[in-house]
């Protein structure tokens, strides 16, 4: 009897053991599995990252080559220093028509023909004749 218990428990701890193992097991290559599957997204991140930067990067070497550049200094000493190039001719223009665009100039000038249309022909031969223009 002592025997049969003796050999039952040896049998049960034995298939205890194995059971533990395969669970240890288990729990070890689910693990594994999880830290592969993360450094692959921290992986893709990093490189999305990457490509961000070298975009950047390019992006910012192509200003440092625009700024060394003949026409960027050119321009800058223009607006800066309100420098000219020989035998150049400068308008200077208010403000007030620089912020017109020219859908709006369009529109303007259109509005202001058919004004010109409206008036007399009787009225126009005066305005020409005291103003020294012609208005039509």
């Amino acid at each position: 009897m002592i025997l049969r218990v003796f050999t039952f428990f040896r049998n049960s701890f034995s298939y205890l053991w194995l059971v533990v193992l395969a669970i240890y097991l288990s729990v070890l290559t689910v693990q594994s599995v999880l830290r592969s599957y993360t450094s692959d997204q921290d992986t893709k991140a990093l490189q999305a990252q990457l490509d961000l930067k070298q975009q950047e990067q390019t992006r910012l070497q192509a200003l440092v080559v625009y700024y060394q550049s003949d026409d960027y200094k050119e321009k800058e000493l223009r607006r800066a220093l309100l420098l000219k190039m020989p035998n150049e001719t400068v308008y200077a223009l208010p403000e007030s028509s620089i912020s017109v665009t020219p859908a709006q100039d369009v529109l303007a000038s259109d509005t202001q023909e058919v004004s010109k249309e409206n008036i007399p022909y009787w009225r126009q031969w005066i305005d020409f004749l005291l103003n020294g223009k012609k208005n039509g």
